[in-house]
């Protein structure tokens, strides 16, 4: 019985020193949203570490950067139309990269502000630009060579 109640008081604090913790550094999470829009590099953390997780580049410091640098300059969202004959990747033939984090789904719904493409296994080391359509949208993903 003093077991449980131990537990649950651990719990309360660990939830509340994390709520206070984000808050003094700007930012609030909701699942994947990240509410500080203002900070694209807090947003870029929030995405990869969902992928990820937060312990996975604790010794693996340059990855995290080609992450950051890819979210955050090589990556851009267009609108252009679906026609027929379309040649563009869809995003639906892509695989999720589900190995640190099981509990990733696809987009159903394409939204620039809260889509995260480090779930799909794109084509990131590519030597040319690459794009990939969000299916049935005139939305696509353009991800830029190194």
């Amino acid at each position: 019985m003093k077991r449980n109640k131990l537990y649950k008081i651990l719990f309360c604090i660990i939830l509340t020193f994390t709520f206070f913790e984000s808050k003094l550094h700007g930012q609030v999470t909701t699942g994947t949203v990240v509410t500080n829009v203002n900070n694209p590099t807090i947003i870029a953390i929030a995405r990869i570490n969902e992928v990820f997780g937060s312990s996975f580049f604790s010794s693996k410091p340059e990855l995290l950067q080609f992450y950051k640098t890819l979210l955050l300059n090589r990556i851009t969202y267009k609108e252009i139309p679906n026609s027929p004959d379309d040649k563009f990747i869809k995003l639906s033939s892509i695989p999720l990269l589900d190995l640190y984090n099981s509990k990733l789904s696809r987009d159903l719904t394409f939204n620039p502000q809260t889509f995260n493409p480090l779930k799909y296994q794109m084509d990131f080391y590519a030597k040319t630009t690459k794009i990939y359509r969000f299916d049935n949208t005139n939305n696509v993903i353009v991800i830029l060579p190194q």
